[in-house]
């Protein structure tokens, strides 16, 4: 299982500190395909949510302190003027190579550090502003949170590990009338095994 790419503010919190954060990404959340409209035609953009534990930042849970976290949402592709070719080369330090660009295994990234910076926007949120490649000789945090995938291709594994905001998401996309053989559990146990974390010591994030 894989996702190959090819050429809003949470009043339930305060916002994350702005600034440059360490990021590791921990999870990548295939939202699938969602049909819409851009200056009068319909569009279908199939979207990937991208979240990074921040070990800079602790926040208060029922668990107890816990690093803090932000996503980014994107369109899964790599296009010339897609954000998330944009992202990822930023991310990496250099730009793709006509062979990737045929076709990236978005599994790289997991478990992979970054530069996350976080900005403020007027309404009191945050949302990650640029993702650079680590800075050298920062020390790397191990994490906290087991890094996983969850895919469309096998909607049984890892839905429990998802956010809710993501499950809703998820139930209006395109692929999700054509998913068989699959009930959400609602015991809230985990549905499938997490990926094997990546070593995220490298000096070349992917």
């Amino acid at each position: 299982m894989s996702l190959i790419a090819k050429e809003t503010a949470d009043s339930s919190r305060d916002p994350l500190p702005a600034g440059p954060q360490i990021g590791i990404c921990y999870s990548i959340v295939d939202l699938g395909t969602h049909a819409g409209d851009y200056q009068g035609k319909p569009t279908k953009r199939h979207k990937v949510n991208i979240c990074f534990e921040l070990p800079g930042v602790q926040i208060e849970t029922d668990k107890g302190p816990m690093p803090g976290a932000k996503s980014t949402t994107q369109t899964l592709s790599l296009n010339e003027k897609a954000s998330l070719r944009k992202v990822l080369e930023s991310w990496r330090g250099r730009p793709f190579t006509p062979v990737e660009l045929q076709g990236f295994d978005l599994s790289g990234i997991l478990a992979k550090p970054a530069t996350v910076n976080i900005m403020h926007n007027d309404k009191g949120g945050d949302y990650i502003g640029s993702i650079m490649p680590p800075m050298p000789n920062v020390p790397i945090p191990k994490a906290v949170n087991e890094p996983y995938i969850y895919s469309l291709d096998t909607p049984g594994e890892n839905w429990d590990r998802i956010p809710n905001w993501a499950k809703e998401e998820i139930k209006q996309s395109l692929e999700w009338s054509k998913v068989k053989d699959f009930v959400p559990s609602e015991d809230g146990h985990p549905a499938g095994a997490p990926a094997a974390p990546a070593d995220n010591q490298d000096d070349v994030p992917f």
